[in-house]
């Protein structure tokens, strides 16, 4: 439904009003915590680009495409959408990140699955369809997830201009 109204441009401004959506802009941590404050959203395992070549080799990256703003679930061996791919592991993905706030640590022990939550500020609203798994986790009691939400946006420490990140289209 979002996706259908925004096309159509005479609701396309109410749509984004609505749901708080704004074209991607440059932010800096204190400004993803204040989001994270506002929106009443969990500040718990929350994670953020290493770098910028590690966030431009994301976006960059197929198979992270296609999960963009929802979630990607592995296990010890890789991805676990179907997709028959040892190369894109948790561990591998967590290299190129670092947590939010530096007291976080997250446990792997005895985990059967990790699911990676990405989300953006400028999805406003529309983040709590992201973050409402964050239950649905929690209820599981037969296997053991350990969950991440990976922001990204592009982070004014890293220099980049406003070309290299997201943005959403007019067409």
């Amino acid at each position: 439904m979002l996706a259908l109204c925004t096309t159509l441009s005479s609701c396309k401004e109410v749509v984004l009003w609505r749901y708080g959506l704004h074209q991607p802009r440059k932010e800096s941590t204190r400004s993803i915590r204040k989001f994270l404050a506002r929106q009443k959203f969990p500040n718990k395992n929350i994670f953020v680009f290493r770098d910028s070549s590690a966030y431009l080799h994301y976006l960059r990256e197929p198979i992270h495409r296609h999960h963009l703003f929802g979630t990607t679930l592995y296990s010890s061996a890789g991805l676990l959408d179907g997709f028959k791919d040892t190369t894109h592991t948790f561990s591998c993905l967590m290299a190129s990140l670092r947590p939010l706030d530096k007291e976080t640590v997250i446990d792997t022990s005895a985990a059967d699955t990790y699911a990676v939550v990405t989300w953006a500020a400028f999805l406003g609203q529309c983040n709590k369809r992201l973050f409402s798994i964050r239950q649905t986790i929690i209820e599981q009691q037969e296997v053991k997830v350990v969950r991440v939400f990976l922001n990204i946006d592009m982070l004014e420490e890293w220099n980049l201009n406003k070309d290299q990140g997201l943005v959403f289209r007019d067409d």
